[in-house]
């Protein structure tokens, strides 16, 4: 091979190289965004639906968790107890 392709060659593998991984880099970064819109709506109906008096707590970037505090109901004499 002379030294001509030889240095195209190589120019043009380099070039590959660093497409593909632009082309990963915007992959991952679209696949992030689009958990974090589905996870943001899982939080904002989490929110929504929850009962007066619970909590919702979120700790992020990411040491992820959730915590879900739905208040009890105070129980009815004979309402589930077989009375």
């Amino acid at each position: 091979m002379d030294p001509l392709t030889a240095a195209a060659l190589a120019a043009l593998s380099g070039a590959g190289v660093r497409i593909t991984a632009v082309v990963c880099r915007h992959l991952g970064l679209r696949w992030r965004s689009r958990e974090e819109d589905a996870r943001g709506r899982v939080v904002e109906t989490l929110a929504r639906v929850l009962p007066e008096g619970g909590r919702f707590r979120e700790v992020r970037s990411d040491g992820s968790s959730v915590t879900l505090t739905i208040p009890r109901r105070p129980v009815r004499r004979g309402y589930g107890t077989g009375e």
